[in-house]
């Protein structure tokens, strides 16, 4: 372990992210936490938590609260559950700005990742509000996630609103994150009736995510990347790139991927005349959503405008 901090009290501004005033030792282990991230290593992100809290006093109450945020951040990454009353309390009671802004956005991934996207609105919208002024990357996370509950309402004008506002203000840097809003402002601009215009950002974002080997991060923007080439009649290079979304949906075991992985599959197959594969992969859907009717729905009718991959 690092030296011990107790005897070093840290202050924090009103407004700004307690770990911007960290002292080094914290600040080392939240950059090998990121990393730890990036790399998709759960246990890795955990350890570098633990081991921040080993060090911070017990008075430290807003560091204290910035890590229940991160601890939320990184279970809901790997889809682990957490309490959203401690997120609430925060919320509520937390002089800090910062807290509340990332309290607020954990707990509207929350209800993302359960597809309750009203809810995450509401608590989205607040930390738009709260978003530190100093910290353009965290309002920028944000209104990318505002935007994502947006989507998934189908609301996609407003969405890629949402989505231009936050990759003019995080896009230039390199990072997976910003990679990740790219892809989302290309994946609105093809439902919009601009494929050619999205398809250049997605590429982007794969080529940024394949260069950080960010691969947990590459499925959706590998499924939006299928979905924009289907939309532009590519559907070989799309049926490449969801066969890579399925794989690695599979691997890191995401349910909902897979299913649009799937489709995708099927509908580039079918567009290809590999009518073995279409129905392969339109079966395995229709099977694991327990509907092993819609097989050959899915094989005679083309349902892709009805289709959004974010809901």
């Amino acid at each position: 372990m690092t030296e011990s901090l107790a005897a070093a009290p840290l202050r924090h501004s009103a407004i700004g992210d307690p770990i911007d005033s960290a002292p080094a030792a914290v600040v080392a282990h939240w950059q090998q936490l990121r990393d730890a991230l990036v790399r998709d290593d759960l246990d890795g992100a955990l350890g570098e938590l633990d081991q921040i809290t080993a060090l911070i006093p017990e008075d430290d109450h807003a560091l204290r609260d910035r890590l229940v945020c991160a601890r939320a951040a990184v279970l809901l990454e790997f889809d682990g559950d957490f309490s959203l009353e401690e997120l609430r309390a925060i919320l509520m009671r937390s002089r800090c700005s910062a807290n509340q802004h990332l309290a607020a956005y954990q707990i509207a991934r929350w209800f993302e990742l359960r597809k309750q996207p009203k809810k995450g609105i509401f608590y989205a919208r607040i930390a738009v509000d709260h978003a530190p002024t100093e910290r353009r990357d965290l309002l920028a996370f944000a209104q990318n996630l505002l935007a994502n509950l947006l989507t998934a309402e189908s609301r996609f004008d407003q969405a890629l609103g949402w989505y231009r506002t936050a990759l003019g203000l995080h896009g230039h840097c390199d990072d997976v994150w910003a990679a990740r809003i790219s892809a989302n402002v290309g994946y609105c601009e093809t439902v919009l009736g601009r494929p050619r215009a999205g398809l250049g950002l997605i590429y982007d974002s794969l080529r940024r995510l394949r260069r950080h080997g960010a691969e947990r991060y590459q499925i959706s923007t590998l499924l939006d990347l299928a979905f924009a080439l289907l939309e532009v009649e590519r559907p070989a290079p799309a049926l490449r790139h969801a066969n890579r979304a399925a794989a690695l949906a599979e691997r890191f075991g995401d349910g909902a991927a897979l299913h649009n992985a799937l489709y995708l599959i099927g509908e580039a197959a079918g567009s290809l005349g590999r009518t073995f594969e279409a129905r392969r992969a339109f079966q395995r859907l229709a099977t694991s959503t327990g509907r092993p009717e819609l097989t050959d729905y899915l094989l005679a009718t083309d349902v892709r405008a009805l289709v959004n991959l974010k809901a």
